[in-house]
């Protein structure tokens, strides 16, 4: 006996449907809803996802990626269901500038840590090189590797 696959209602998505178009997973899909973040109908104990609940995983998914908290992201969707596009906008504004000097700083960081390393990968390789060619009897294959491990950077 073969099943026949449920399909959604136009204009509306199963589960399924949501997450092949979104990459996210069936299990993230129901965290989100567990927290508040999404609210998908049901039909015959299947979810449906309305163009509304698409929207808002890929607010999530872009919130997500630029590091907000799932509390912060229903925080401004409960503004906006609440309040309006405006007080969403006037509640978004300082957690943006702020996740941003956050951002900085961490890429700041990051370059610091950058340079760091290849400084010091520079004075290791040079190091190297420098035993090996005053070793008489080091295999000329050695330098050749060593010349290697030395990529030059921009």
């Amino acid at each position: 006996m073969s099943t026949i696959p449920l399909r959604a209602p136009p204009e509306t998505l199963t589960i399924t449907q949501l997450c092949r178009q979104s990459g996210a997973t069936a299990r993230a899909l129901r965290h989100y809803e567990s927290k508040g973040l999404l609210s998908p109908r049901r039909h015959n104990q299947v979810r449906v996802y309305s163009r509304r609940e698409k929207a808002r995983l890929r607010l999530i998914q872009s919130g997500r990626r630029a590091g907000f908290t799932l509390n912060e992201i229903r925080e401004l969707f409960e503004t906006y269901d609440r309040k309006g596009r405006d007080a969403q906008i006037v509640r978004a504004l300082p957690l943006f500038k702020e996740r941003l000097a956050a951002l900085e700083l961490k890429r700041k960081e990051i370059d610091d840590a950058l340079e760091a390393l290849n400084a010091a990968t520079d004075r290791m390789a040079a190091k190297l090189v420098t035993d090996f060619a005053e070793a008489p009897d080091e295999p000329k294959d050695v330098m050749a590797c060593l010349a290697w491990a030395m990529p030059a950077r921009p």
